[in-house]
């Protein structure tokens, strides 16, 4: 049995908006916040910082450990920060990866409708 993988994740917000990564595989539609794997040089921090510029553009360096109550993944690192500029770009490999059938879209959504959305994992709602 293989070890969990640990992710550092953001939720990053410009005013009354959250960034999030709308993804399709074949019929099924979700969304996650942007982040990903931590490597093994580097801090949870580190990686955060490092998968947000690759996936949206944007550099975060006054993120904040936000703490996770006890319904998130153990090796879920969660990070948030304040974003002025609300343009972004999907990069690294998740816009090489995007195909019609494995869809990877930046998208920014209103805090008030986060509870009728599909975020996984569901529980990150409770934390914005």
């Amino acid at each position: 049995m293989s070890a969990e993988r640990v992710t550092a994740r953001a939720i990053l917000l410009c005013g009354q908006e959250i960034l999030l990564v709308h993804r399709r595989r074949g019929s099924e539609a979700y969304h996650v916040l942007p982040g990903g794997g931590i490597e093994d040089d580097e801090s949870p921090i580190e990686a955060c910082r490092r998968k947000v510029r690759e996936e949206t553009g944007l550099d975060v360096p006054h993120l904040r450990a936000v703490e996770g109550d006890d319904a998130l993944p153990r090796s879920m690192h969660l990070f948030s920060a304040e974003v002025t500029d609300p343009h972004v770009r999907l990069g690294g490999p998740e816009a090489s990866r995007s195909t019609p059938d494995n869809r990877y879209e930046l998208v920014w959504v209103a805090i008030e409708v986060l509870a009728g959305i599909s975020l996984r994992p569901d529980a990150l709602k409770a934390q914005v």
